[in-house]
């Protein structure tokens, strides 16, 4: 994990000021990215962006809440896990 040395989590509210789950729609190109290697992963976000419609199935929560996270499920080794993201 040598090459993540540089890479520092942190919850999405203290990068980003206005945090919104959606904006008025979804498409490939708003995948960017960043320094995580995790192309895969975004690759496979990318095609389901093709499906708006399938993605805005994933999210549970529509709008932050007042905590200001929101839950997502993902198929994890054959089976729906419910994430919540903050």
């Amino acid at each position: 994990m040598e090459k993540y040395k540089e890479v520092k989590w942190d919850r999405v509210s203290k990068v980003i000021d206005n945090c919104i789950v959606f904006r008025k729609k979804i498409s490939p190109k708003d995948i960017i990215q960043g320094k995580l290697g995790n192309c895969y992963f975004l690759a496979a976000v990318a095609a389901l962006a093709e499906r708006p419609d399938r993605i805005f199935k994933l999210f549970l929560t529509k709008e932050v809440n007042k905590k200001r996270y929101f839950a997502v499920k993902l198929l994890y080794k054959g089976k729906w896990k419910v994430i919540d993201l903050d």
